[in-house]
């Protein structure tokens, strides 16, 4: 989908400038001329989704969903293998563009050129810091709901952890609390009950009212 919408909008808006034009068929050309290059970007790119589409859900407050931001954990983790391949630096969108040497051979690979890349960006941001937090907070196989415990990975946030746990240990309060009150108590028809409105309820017939 993400080349998809990239190939639309190249063809839509199509470059005036020849130099970026010629830039732009050198970097195909050099992928024509080098199969094993092109090859193994395509194994890489192979398992890279609609990172597009994910940092647009991340940006807009409560749309992101774990699957988004494991997708971005993964694009970001291959990046460093695609950018090398491109002889792309890892640094800042901000650098200055370098023009390809005259002297490179046009027929030499990419792969085996000493020189520059001829891809653009030619810089490009890692974002290790982005991919830090991820690779810390957020679950290996996280719910497919932020809502769902388990998200977040355990370590992460020690205050998260504890509460976690104390919420745990209350379902199982909860679950056992009608059977030790209907013991107690003596009322067997005694019921634990929950709704929206009232939350946790215990619930015994007008008969029992007396044993409570």
């Amino acid at each position: 989908p993400m080349g998809g919408r990239l190939l639309r909008r190249r063809l839509s808006q199509p470059l005036l400038d020849v130099a970026a034009i010629n830039q732009r068929l050198d970097s195909v050309q050099a992928l024509v001329d080098d199969t094993p290059l092109r090859l193994e970007l395509r194994e890489l790119l192979r398992d890279i989704g609609d990172l597009e589409r994910w940092t647009n859900r991340v940006a807009q407050p409560g749309v992101a969903l774990p699957r988004d931001l494991i997708g971005i954990r993964n694009v970001l983790r291959a990046l460093p293998e695609i950018l090398g391949l491109l002889r792309i630096e890892e640094s800042s969108l901000d650098a200055p563009a370098l023009a390809a040497p005259s002297d490179q051979s046009p027929n030499l690979p990419i792969s085996q050129s000493p020189q520059s890349s001829i891809f653009t960006p030619q810089s490009f941001p890692r974002c290790t810091d982005i991919l830090s937090l991820l690779d810390a907070a957020i679950a290996d196989e996280p719910p497919a709901t932020l809502n769902t415990p388990g998200v977040i990975r355990e370590g992460f946030d020690e205050e998260l952890d504890g509460l976690v746990v104390k919420s745990r240990g209350a379902k199982d309060w909860i679950a056992n609390l009608q059977q030790t009150e209907r013991e107690r108590l003596d009322i067997k028809s005694l019921k634990v009950g929950y709704n929206k409105v009232f939350g946790y309820y215990i619930e015994v017939t007008r008969t029992h009212g007396d044993k409570v």
